[in-house]
């Protein structure tokens, strides 16, 4: 039972690498490829990137991989995890999570709440927009405006907040 266990280690085991990209990521076939560097002389081409259902990224040059090779081919790596030291981002509490990229831009799911980063940059939303709770533009500011209490000062009238409805 020993040796028949020992033979289907060896025929099923893994051997894990780590690799620093060289070169932009591929996209151009039905697998995101990357080019990494293994070691001091060798690096790997057209590396399959797999990554969870509903998550995709591009990693730039100089990422990190995790490769993960079967039994001793070193021929057949694909890449089961990437980072970047220069772009990740840090100071997330315990339990939070983000999504994020190189120019700063991120999505947090925090302990207090859900918050966009879009670092100077315009937010696009296509499609429709439905919101239930209170809509505030200026958010704690002197201009602060809310959607639902706002009056439009006219000349010796105030109009009244808006109805729903309308």
């Amino acid at each position: 039972m020993e040796r028949r266990l020992a033979r289907l280690e060896r025929g099923t085991a893994q051997r894990i690498a780590f690799a620093r990209s060289t070169a932009p990521a591929s996209d151009s076939g039905a697998v995101q490829t990357v080019q990494g560097q293994v070691d001091a002389v060798s690096a790997r081409d057209a590396m399959p990137v797999m990554y969870h259902y509903g998550f995709t990224a591009s990693l730039p040059p100089g990422g990190d991989h995790v490769v993960v090779y079967r039994g001793a081919d070193r021929s057949s790596g694909v890449v089961i995890a990437t980072g970047h030291q220069s772009y990740r981002m840090t100071g997330l509490a315990s339990g939070e999570m983000a999504i994020y990229d190189m120019w700063g831009r991120s999505v947090k799911l925090g302990a207090t709440g859900i918050t966009i980063n879009a670092n100077g940059v315009p937010v696009v939303l296509q499609g429709d927009l439905h919101v239930s709770g209170n809509v505030i533009a200026g958010y704690g500011g002197t201009d602060q405006v809310g959607l639902q209490t706002h009056i439009h000062p006219v000349p010796g009238i105030n109009t009244s907040a808006p109805s729903a409805g309308t």
